[in-house]
């Protein structure tokens, strides 16, 4: 038998490992999940049992996408920190189900878990949007000060709770940090304000077509395949996607040449993981635990190539093909935080989970936000422009 190795130690060995490739159990008795929360370090090392558990996981992205390149380096991680016996079969999207059934697959246990995003279940619960998609940073925090939300306080426990109300047999986590602030969009032509921004038929999605339409934007709602065709033949003037790399994989710099940073429809935004509970209760504890702190320690090296790739892709755009890197006009960052805060309005009176669950942010914000305003405040402007000035 091998030596037996303490789990935190043997996560973060494997973790290191697995992070420098490149990219292209005896059971626990079993209970109901708890909801995941910051990781604390075992007070007993037990030796591995020879049980092998083998799971079939779908992911919401394609092979060779930025977010399958990094579920595969945290499934490669969790094998080797299980010594092999955690072995999770990966497929592609639209490989066993379709995107949009995600969820229900693994409530039913056709998937045992599966990689994806909480917008794209807005239509069960609107108050995913606080996890997933947060508009203004939902109350002003970062993609990292949410994150810490979800894992110092009570996030990740409201998380669970949005599911619980569905009535869903999943049990929830997150992995990454999503694209962190995505931009305005792509524009065919320059604008200058609110008002040219209102001129246009806008593509967006989810919550951020609520707050676009309470500016009073003309939004047309279209697949993201769909977009590159409802340019060029005039259905759309001006469409958002995605972060810097996934704008240029999809193409739109061959279709409009201005793109505008920052935008205010979706700021902050975790990626998560579902499981099924009935196939996360067979698990031994040793395992489940190993998973929260891989799905933790995959959190920097995630947002380290998704910095890398955004910097590479902005210099691709300008460079080779033309694009105009643009700042938002001041007055639509202005109107996109007050037209936020009337959809949080209705939906709080609306919605019981979406209150919850907003209280429980702006509770943590209120001094988190303060003491990163305070202690963490470098201008960074002034030091770009100090140590690479224009020209």
């Amino acid at each position: 038998m091998a030596k037996p190795i303490p789990v935190l130690l043997a996560v973060f060995v494997a973790i290191a490992l697995v992070a420098g490739c490149a990219p292209a159990a005896a059971p626990a008795e079993t209970s109901q999940p708890t909801t995941p929360t910051a990781p604390t370090v075992p007070t007993t090392i037990q030796a591995p049992a020879s049980e092998t558990f083998k799971l079939e996981a779908q992911s919401l992205w394609g092979v060779g996408t930025g977010p399958y390149i990094r579920i595969d380096r945290i499934i490669k991680s969790l094998y080797a920190a299980t010594d092999g016996r955690l072995d999770i079969t990966l497929h592609p999207v639209g490989a066993v189900v379709a995107s949009g059934e995600l969820l229900d697959a693994v409530d039913a246990g056709l998937l045992d878990l599966s990689f994806c995003w909480g917008g794209n279940w807005l239509g069960k619960n609107t108050a995913l949007a606080l996890f997933a998609c947060g508009p203004s940073g939902v109350v002003g925090l970062t993609p990292w000060l949410h994150a810490s939300w979800l894992l110092e306080a009570d996030g990740l426990d409201q998380y669970q709770r949005v599911y619980d109300d569905l009535g869903e047999n999943v049990r929830v986590n997150f992995w990454g940090l999503g694209s962190g602030q995505e931009g305005l969009g792509w524009f065919k032509q320059p604008i200058s304000s609110l008002k040219d921004f209102q001129k246009l038929k806008y593509r967006t999605l989810g919550v951020g077509a609520l707050m676009y339409k309470e500016m009073g934007i003309s939004v047309v709602s279209v697949a993201g395949g769909e977009i590159i065709p409802s340019l060029e033949k005039g259905i759309i003037d001006a469409a958002e996607y995605s972060d810097p790399i996934s704008d240029l994989t999809l193409g739109l710099p061959d279709v409009a040449k201005y793109v505008y940073y920052p935008g205010m429809h979706q700021c902050v935004g975790v990626e998560e993981l579902l499981v099924n509970r009935d196939a996360w209760n067979e698990l031994p504890e040793d395992i489940q635990e190993t998973i929260d702190y891989v799905l933790a320690g995959s959190l920097l090296p995630g947002w380290s190539l998704v910095m890398q790739q955004s910097a590479e892709a902005l210099i691709e755009m300008e460079t080779n093909h033309g694009v105009h890197i643009m700042t938002t006009p001041a007055d639509i960052v202005q109107a996109s935080t007050e037209a936020w805060d009337r959809v949080v309005a209705q939906e709080r009176a609306a919605n019981p989970s979406f209150d919850r669950v907003y209280e429980s942010l702006l509770a943590y914000s209120k001094n988190v936000v303060h003491a990163q305003r305070t202690v963490y405040s470098a201008d960074q402007d002034a030091l770009f422009e100090h140590y690479f000035p224009a020209g």
